[in-house]
């Protein structure tokens, strides 16, 4: 019989970045799935003006799910290449390993998906493609 290595990765050492927009059930359910995933989980957020991060922050404080919270600055609108460079950032150049959960919502039916943002998508795809990072997509099932 062969021997099988099994890796508890809640015990490596990994940061989870967790992509959120807003304090919310899908937020909620993202962070509870990066804390199974690392040691150490981050959500960050992206906005164009620091003042309109405010009110996020000042909730999320008020939630306190024992998380920290970035906030990226992005005065371009940009959310994509704001994340890439603060992943690339996060690993550094001692090759610290890093995942990235994107919490997606999914619409119930198929034939809506076009209806529904893609930016995770995108942001998945281009973080596999210019990252070493994990990248995890969480989808969140919309019920009608």
């Amino acid at each position: 019989m062969a021997h099988q290595t099994v890796l508890d990765v809640r015990h490596a050492d990994c940061l989870v970045i967790v992509p959120v927009g807003e304090v919310s059930k899908l937020a909620q359910r993202a962070l509870t799935a990066a804390r199974s995933l690392g040691r150490e989980v981050v959500a960050v957020s992206v906005h164009s003006d620091p003042a309109k991060a405010q009110p996020l922050v000042d909730h999320w404080d008020r939630w306190d799910p024992g998380v920290r919270l970035d906030i990226i600055d992005s005065p371009h609108r940009s959310l994509v290449e704001p994340i890439v460079d603060h992943v690339q950032r996060a690993k550094g150049e001692e090759g610290r390993e890093v995942a990235v959960l994107i919490p997606e919502v999914e619409p119930r039916h198929r034939r809506y998906a076009l209806l529904q943002n893609q930016r995770g998508v995108l942001l998945a795809a281009v973080l596999t493609a210019r990252t070493e990072a994990v990248v995890c997509v969480l989808p969140h099932r919309l019920s009608l």
